[in-house]
């Protein structure tokens, strides 16, 4: 869909180059099939939540490693998003029964 909306709305300039072309190859095929099959794999050795858990931090690292290497500044918006996305993630991996239960418990012996 979007190869026929640059058609569309853009002027899309097509490489002619050799080199570009096996770069586009490479990336396409190493990086791109590469992390679905790595992903694939690695998800039969962990729980469907962990792996939620997971997909829903990739756009807070993207965020930090767009930093580290590119420089880019988050804004206040990023910043609280990416806050709430890690918030999230603790609220879903803390099992809060478990640790109001042990509280209920150690109130009753003392």
């Amino acid at each position: 869909l979007s190869l026929i909306t640059s058609f569309i709305f853009e002027r899309p300039i097509i490489p002619s180059g050799i080199f570009v072309w096996g770069n586009i190859i490479f990336l396409a095929i190493v990086c791109t099939s590469g992390a679905y099959i790595i992903q694939n794999i690695a998800q039969r050795y962990t729980s469907p939540t962990h792996t939620a858990l997971i997909y829903s931090g990739e756009p807070v690292f993207a965020a930090i490693f767009a930093y580290l290497f590119a420089g880019e500044i988050l804004t206040i918006r990023g910043i609280s998003g990416a806050l709430l996305i890690l918030f999230g993630m603790l609220v879903a991996e803390i099992e809060l029964e478990k640790i109001f239960r042990k509280k209920e418990i150690e109130s009753y012996e003392n």
